[in-house]
């Protein structure tokens, strides 16, 4: 299998070491920026270019800033290539319908990049509640927050695309995570309401932190907090259910269920941060082998984009706004 990986950033190098460690021996990568695309040519020692070339490309993994994804996409679907997305799909919904309609007609495959369908507590969540092993689902409280200069730690934070809205930055949209893992496991969202605001002296364009309130199938209420000025990593939900709750902890890698009857129980699982995404590749390079069916499609990055682009809506009129149905 040949991969190409257009930008050679944090997610890029990190998908060309999982790529490496899975025995991907011809991956090319390709970067506008020619010093750093130097520096991770000697680092994996691997092929780089100085100009697109597509040919025999089977997957082109997309890991530049989100207001190019949809035109490298299109370029790399049109030369035959699968594409893989990294997250957020976009900064607007213009071009998602081409490139959709461009990959049904070569039968090509897309991927976007929302890894944390790969966190085994997560997954975990998602078979508990299928079994409805807590009931019907009250509420979902998820929580993100970690200083925007720990991101990438490398660069100022006040040049990275997160503080651009040109590139399609700030936390709502970088911080979809939570939103599309909700929607995996808690379903259809009907109505959003939000508050957002930058974060004083910290000189970026973008929110920099939400408050996020939804409705679920007509019932369940749900909670999001994201930010990125919290000094240290948080990132956990709370899931309340009629007949138990389970608490997800990220930065602890653990999941504690409990029963309305006193019983309770507490996973842990490795405590390895990298293996979601090493999982996520595994996944990509088995479904264009027609070994798996896609978990991170384009349709469902879609619906996270579609809910993203009207919580802003909602914080910039003040106003609760109906998601439309699928």
């Amino acid at each position: 299998m040949k991969i190409l990986v257009i930008g050679s950033g944090s997610i890029g190098q990190r998908h060309i070491k999982n790529l490496k460690s899975l025995r991907i021996k011809d991956i090319q990568v390709f970067d506008s920026d020619k010093k750093l695309l130097k520096l991770v040519e000697k680092k994996f020692n691997i092929k780089v270019q100085n100009k697109l070339n597509f040919e025999q490309i089977d997957c082109t993994l997309i890991c530049t800033p989100p207001n190019s994804h949809i035109k490298l996409a299109k370029l790399a679907l049109e030369n035959n290539s699968n594409v893989f997305i990294e997250k957020p799909l976009s900064h607007s919904l213009k071009g998602i319908n081409i490139i959709s309609k461009i990959a049904k007609k070569k039968s090509l495959k897309i991927f976007v990049g929302y890894v944390f369908r790969f966190d085994k507590g997560l997954m975990k969540i998602n078979k508990i509640l299928k079994k409805n092993e807590i009931g019907d689902i009250v509420s979902f409280d998820a929580y993100e927050g970690w200083h925007l200069s720990n991101w990438r730690p490398w660069q100022k934070f006040e040049k990275s695309y997160t503080s651009s809205k040109k590139m399609g930055g700030g936390i709502i949209l970088d911080g979809s995570h939570e939103l599309n893992y909700l929607q995996w496991i808690g379903g259809q969202i009907d109505y959003v309401c939000s508050f957002y605001s930058k974060i004083p002296k910290m000189n970026v364009e973008t929110e920099g932190i939400s408050e996020i309130l939804t409705q679920f199938n007509s019932k369940t209420i749900g909670r999001i907090h994201l930010d990125f000025i919290n000094p240290k990593y948080n990132r956990h939900c709370e899931i309340l259910g009629s007949k138990g709750s389970i608490n997800w902890s990220y930065e602890n890698l653990t999941l504690e269920i409990r029963k309305i009857n006193g019983k309770k129980k507490l996973v842990k699982y490795e405590k390895d941060p990298n293996k979601m995404y090493v999982d996520e590749m595994k996944h990509v390079i088995n479904c264009i082998n027609s070994k798996e069916s896609n978990r991170i499609s384009l349709d469902d990055a879609k619906k996270t984009l579609e809910t993203s682009l009207l919580i802003k809506k909602s914080g910039i009129q003040k106003k609760v706004i109906k998601i439309p149905k699928n």
